[in-house]
């Protein structure tokens, strides 16, 4: 018990290291995810106590590229044990841990890579052969299982696993009849069974190849005269079985190794057998031979459209085509094994170029490339501003040889003009825009070439503004309707500005004096009550003395002094106001 743990302990330390080991290798390999399933396949469905049967463990990348792989293979270590473990024909070529059988624990270790990327829907891995030594239901499953994609990060895309389950039953004895293997077409009766019509779901295009080797089932339709129908699978691309096997309208086939089988359906009824129908099936799961990119030019250039050479071979279905990415979105197919690339833009880009053979199986290589920028050029005297219908004059500096391309772009990114300047032998260089342009603002972009259709990185971006043609042009001045609407605009707010601050201003100011009419209007109203209030108390006290009665007539005096003053003093006042 404790020896099984400690086994257990060291295999789990092993899977951390090794993990590490994987993530950092496929870092070198870059390229896009998606999905993978690791699959286990095995030849036969039927088996008893002393067989020997193998599984095969394949990994469908789903067209995606992939560099390596690990997986424990866990199986009924009562009813079945490991008698060979063959990776002759794997897709991996180096191994971080060799595969390993734990007869203990009954597990098959793993971590395998690829010096390239890889994809396929059936790429072999490893081929595992049992000997069955009990009876009952053997289980094969997949844990700790990792594909990890060439995309530079050791992105782990394995999204299932499929294990699978065989029946160990007692042995009986089972008479096998061989069919007659009879080459020579037979005379067909007339009125003998037409040829076969079948089914493939798996390999449906029997002229094609297929990237993929797993369990299949042939379906065909039984006329209602047939008596007995013959079905072999053979390497003989044309064979006429004449041995029935009975009556049925389907059968299972165990997987199929690379190359081409084919397979011979014949149907017979009571005049006699009819035509076979001779189904070519075509497999290949191996991908291209690893290979290396080469460029003439070097993979450090200022040639911006480099020579790119890439070689390799396949031999069971044979290299179909190249497919040559630049920066993950310009793709090129090849038929040749040399491509002049397009011209690049001066900068770091990625190639990766994908053999694939024709069955789909691909093998790639990447390489970083960096296209060298010529020297920038310079702008110098150039109009910031010019009127519509006007030329826009351009000039700077380049190295001598080089000349220059001019474009201007709308805010926007819209191209309005693309063209070369003048260059003199002192490299001086100048562009005359005759193209009217729209009003607005535009960038003004310039990059130094060459013949080979080089570049350099753009001039430092400037800004040229269009106006419309003026209206009005006093001197110096000129005016266009943008100009003549604004300064109306501003007329009218410094208009509108005087009104309000005169309107205010005397309005204020009427506000004062109002204040100052009510205050002198309740004095005057004081002094007239004071002065009618002494007046009454006179009245009321008057005596027929002579005294009292002058007194009376001063005091209407002095109130008529005071209604005088404020007669001259209100409408004076007042018109101020006004």
């Amino acid at each position: 018990m404790n020896k099984n743990k400690k086994n257990i302990k060291n295999n789990n330390n092993k899977w951390w290291v090794s993990g590490l080991v994987i993530a950092a290798f496929v870092l070198f390999f870059p390229y896009g995810v998606n999905a993978a399933t690791i699959n286990l396949f095995s030849n036969k469905d039927s088996l008893s106590i002393g067989d020997e049967f193998s599984i095969d463990l394949k990994i469908d990348s789903e067209s995606v590229g992939i560099n390596a792989a690990q997986a424990t293979l866990q199986y009924t270590k009562d009813l079945v044990s490991v008698v060979n473990v063959d990776k002759t024909d794997s897709v991996l070529n180096f191994w971080l841990v060799e595969p390993s059988v734990d007869k203990t624990l009954g597990t098959i270790n793993f971590i395998g890579g690829s010096t390239s990327g890889l994809s396929g829907k059936s790429l072999q891995v490893l081929r595992v052969v049992f000997k069955v030594i009990g009876t009952g239901t053997i289980s094969l499953t997949l844990n700790d299982s990792a594909v990890t994609a060439s995309d530079g990060s050791g992105t782990n895309v394995l999204t299932a696993t499929k294990g699978i389950e065989l029946s160990s039953l007692v042995k009986t004895t089972v008479s096998v009849i061989v069919p007659t293997v009879t080459n020579p077409t037979p005379e067909i009766a007339p009125n003998a069974p037409a040829k076969p019509v079948i089914s493939v779901l798996l390999y449906p295009k029997p002229d094609s190849w297929h990237d993929v080797s797993q369990n299949f089932v042939v379906n065909w339709n039984l006329p209602k005269d047939v008596t007995e129908v013959a079905a072999v699978l053979n390497k003989i691309p044309v064979f006429n079985p004449s041995t029935g096997e009975g009556l049925f309208d389907n059968k299972s086939f165990p997987p199929l190794g690379n190359g081409v089988s084919y397979l011979h359906i014949r149907f017979k009824n009571n005049i006699g057998w009819g035509i076979t129908n001779n189904y070519r099936i075509a497999i290949d799961t191996v991908p291209p031979l690893p290979f290396k990119v080469s460029s003439v030019d070097g993979f450090k250039t200022e040639n911006p459209s480099p020579s790119f050479s890439f070689s390799t071979s396949d031999s069971i279905s044979g290299i179909a085509n190249y497919i040559v990415r630049i920066d993950n979105t310009n793709e090129i197919i090849s038929q040749k094994e040399t491509l002049i690339l397009p011209v690049l833009s001066p900068g770091q880009h990625r190639v990766v170029v994908q053999a694939i053979d024709s069955a789909g199986n691909s093998a790639e290589d990447s390489v970083s490339l960096e296209i060298v920028p010529l020297a920038t050029p310079t702008v110098g005297l150039f109009n910031k501003s010019v009127s519509f219908g006007e030329f826009v004059y351009v000039s700077g500096k380049v190295n001598a040889g080089l000349g220059v391309q001019v474009k201007l772009n709308s805010l926007n990114g819209q191209e309005v003009f693309n063209g070369k300047g003048t260059v003199d032998s002192s490299g001086n260089w100048d562009i005359l825009i005759k193209n009217p342009l729209p009003v607005g603002q535009y960038t003004l972009t310039v990059v130094a070439i060459n013949d080979l259709g080089a570049s350099s990185y753009p001039a430092e971006t400037q800004f040229i503004n269009i106006r419309a043609q003026p209206i009005i042009s006093i001197g110096f001045l000129q005016l266009g309707w943008s100009e003549i609407v604004l300064l109306l605009i501003f007329i009218f707010i410094a208009i509108a500005g005087f009104y309000g601050w005169y309107y205010v201003s005397r309005k204020n100011k009427s506000d004062a004096y109002k204040t100052v009419i009510g205050m002198d209007v309740r004095k005057l109203t004081a002094i007239l009550e004071n002065d009618l209030h002494s007046l009454k108390e006179t009245h009321m006290s008057l005596k027929p003395i002579a005294s009292k009665e002058a007194e009376v007539e001063t005091r209407i005096d002095k109130m008529q002094e005071n209604i005088n003053k404020m007669k001259k003093y209100l409408p004076a006042e007042i018109e101020k106001i006004g």
